[in-house]
């Protein structure tokens, strides 16, 4: 199976060890004790809100047309932080193009349990973003 690489950083200075070069190397190093056939890497730098992030829907083209079959990535929510393009994700699965996605402590076949629970997760994390610009939005009206 061809997997790629996934590295996304808010920016280029992010620290917790979450810059692009540091997620590289650990993700170079997961790849190599997994015996995983790495053919790409793709990295964004910005939010994963950001439906237009370039390396993102590029991996998502080569998974498409079949070129890669499995997603290594530090975390979860450096893919996702949202239900749009989480459902490109379960999308690709359930298309069968789209077979594993391993993360630096766990690894997501996403089968329909998982993809339950990470939507739920989705739908929870929207709604909080919702109710928090609602809030925001409410205080400057009351403030004017």
């Amino acid at each position: 199976m061809k997997y790629c690489i996934y590295c996304r950083t808010a920016t280029n200075l992010q620290g917790a060890g979450l810059s692009v070069s540091t997620q590289l190397e650990g993700l170079i190093k997961l790849a190599k004790r997994r015996r995983l056939c790495i053919e790409k890497v793709f990295v964004d730098f910005g939010s994963a809100k950001n439906i237009s992030r370039q390396g993102f829907n590029s991996m998502i083209d080569e998974i498409s047309s079949g070129k890669i079959q499995g997603i290594l990535t530090l975390r979860f929510d450096r893919l996702s932080r949202d239900l749009e393009t989480t459902s490109k994700l379960v999308q690709l699965k359930s298309e069968g193009k789209l077979k594993s996605i391993v993360m630096e402590d766990d690894e997501i076949s996403l089968s329909p349990y998982e993809s339950l629970t990470i939507n739920v997760i989705d739908t929870l994390q929207q709604f909080e973003k919702d109710m928090r610009s609602f809030s925001i939005k409410k205080g400057a009206k009351g403030r004017k």
